[in-house]
Parts: structure tokens; C-alpha cells; sequence
């Protein structure tokens, strides 16, 4: 009985240091996700000032008429690019950081449940073990063991 004891707390530490593991590596992960979305955010938002300043010199450029198409025309690619940074922004959001983000209470929730399923067991096998110890005692006597 010892030694089954001894195996699941060998169990229980075993699994939990795993749970522990994930929740901080996850939570890692989440933190530098979203430390890498708000960096790619402050690109596109750059980028959008830079296409706002060649259309703002596109429409002041008068005498040169193919300069400023080109201009027009690359500060629509420009404009197409953030757009396309921006998706890709809001896709990292909700489907990369949310989902790392939810691993945190998960991991918290089976903590609980493994910490309250171990105490269970012990409690059994203690109970088992105080059986078994009264059974030694009287084992023609059934009322006392029940």
C-alpha cells in the first residue's frame, strides 16, 4: 500500500510540474504574440502614414503628370499592402494569442481537478488501510469492519 501511495503522489507531482510547464510556456508564448501583433500594428500604421504622404505629394505634383500616377499607383499598392497587414493582424489576434490566452484557466481548472482527484485517492487508500487494519484486529467481528 506504500508503495502505491508513493506512485500516485510520484504521479500527481509528475503531472502537475507538466500542467505548470504548459501554463508558463503558453503564457510566454501569449505575452511575445502579442508583443509581435502590436509591433506589426505600429508597421502597418506606418506604412498608412507613408502612403498618406505620397498621395499628399501625388496631388501636389502638377507638372509631372506620369510621376504622379506612379505615385497614385504605389500609394494604392502601399495602401493594399497595410490592408493585407492588417487581416493578418487581426487573424494572429483571434486565432494564435486567444487561443494560447485560453490555455491559462484551463490549466488552472485541472489543477483543481487533479489536486481534488488525488485527495480523493488518498483518502481512499487511507480508508482502505484502517479497513484492512481493523479486519487484522477482528476479523470474526464483521460489525466493527463495516
Amino acid at each position: 500500500m506504500a508503495l502505491d501511495l508513493r506512485s500516485s503522489e510520484l504521479e500527481q507531482a509528475f503531472i502537475k510540474e507538466r500542467i505548470s510547464n504548459v501554463e508558463k510556456h503558453f503564457s510566454e508564448l501569449s505575452s511575445k504574440l502579442s508583443l509581435y501583433n502590436k509591433k506589426l500594428a505600429h508597421v502597418r500604421d506606418s506604412g498608412d502614414d507613408l502612403a498618406k504622404s505620397i498621395l499628399n505629394f501625388a496631388s501636389k505634383e502638377n507638372l509631372n503628370t506620369s510621376l504622379r500616377s506612379s505615385l497614385m499607383h504605389f500609394a494604392d499598392l502601399l495602401i493594399a499592402i497595410q490592408e493585407y497587414r492588417d487581416a493578418q493582424i487581426q487573424r494572429i489576434d483571434v486565432k494564435v494569442v486567444l487561443e494560447f490566452a485560453n490555455y491559462n484557466p484551463i490549466c488552472k481548472r485541472i489543477k483543481n481537478d487533479l489536486t481534488t482527484c488525488f485527495e480523493v485517492r488518498k483518502k481512499e487508500i487511507k480508508k482502505k488501510n484502517q479497513l484492512e487494519k481493523t479486519r487484522g484486529k477482528n476479523s470474526t467481528n464483521w460489525q466493527a469492519i463495516v
